[in-house]
């Protein structure tokens, strides 16, 4: 299926109790999108162990107590005629995906991920992500905030991140919550961009991994709020 085509959405749903194969559906999705992000490599190192438990930790925290949306769209080679192609992971105001609540503890689940994360990670988020969620005035925590946004490399520039990124906005805008996203992609950027999203914040972020610094933007689609500049 070439990337350019417009895909024809079959729906966008929030899943409630997903289904075991639908959170590996998701967890994949993630992987197979994510392969060169900077973050997880920062994170995950290169080990595909850790990568691919990572996605399914962000995936199980994400159903306990947060949002899973996906987009299925129509493709007649997918087992009954439907597949995911684009995956949100999304928190309400005081929670994500890794955070306990009263009713969900995550502290095994968390322990089998720190078990397979180099210990300089810790480090490295208080030095350089920490002081931007601070400068946000911790928007992340806030907001309705989306943690992962991805689409399956066959299905990109279709449209069903787009669908979903506006079917969100309009799940935000119907509680009276502030949709927010970060992000360090600058083609991710465009995206958010074009769909509403301006910066609440903007900054350098050094990955300290021999590359160019990049910049990490923290966003919102709420047009009430000041964009920083």
């Amino acid at each position: 299926m070439s990337t350019n085509t417009q895909l024809e959405i079959h729906s966008i749903d929030c899943l409630t109790n997903p289904s075991l194969e639908e959170q590996s559906q998701c967890s994949t999705v993630l992987q197979d999108a994510y392969v060169d992000d900077r973050y997880v490599a920062k994170v995950c190192g290169n080990s595909a162990d850790a990568r691919r438990l990572f996605y399914e930790t962000v995936i199980e925290g994400t159903t306990m107590d947060c949002e899973l949306w996906v987009t299925r769209v129509k493709d007649e080679s997918a087992a009954g005629g439907t597949t995911i192609a684009s995956v949100a992971c999304v928190s309400p105001p005081g929670k994500t995906p890794f955070s306990d609540s009263p009713n969900n503890n995550k502290e095994e689940m968390m322990e089998r991920l720190t078990e397979k994360i180099p210990e300089s990670v810790d480090r490295w988020i208080a030095k350089h992500l920490n002081p931007h969620y601070v400068c946000a005035g911790h928007f992340n925590e806030d907001s309705l905030f989306i943690h992962a946004l991805a689409t399956r490399p066959e299905y990109q520039r279709g449209g069903s991140a787009t669908a979903l990124l506006s079917r969100l906005g309009e799940s935000a805008k119907q509680r009276g919550e502030r949709l927010g996203l970060d992000t360090s992609n600058a083609s991710a950027a465009k995206l958010f961009e074009k769909t509403g999203f301006r910066d609440i914040h903007s900054g350098a972020l050094d990955f300290e991994d021999g590359g160019d610094e990049v910049r990490y933007r923290i966003m919102s689609n709420d047009s009430g709020w000041t964009a920083s500049k």
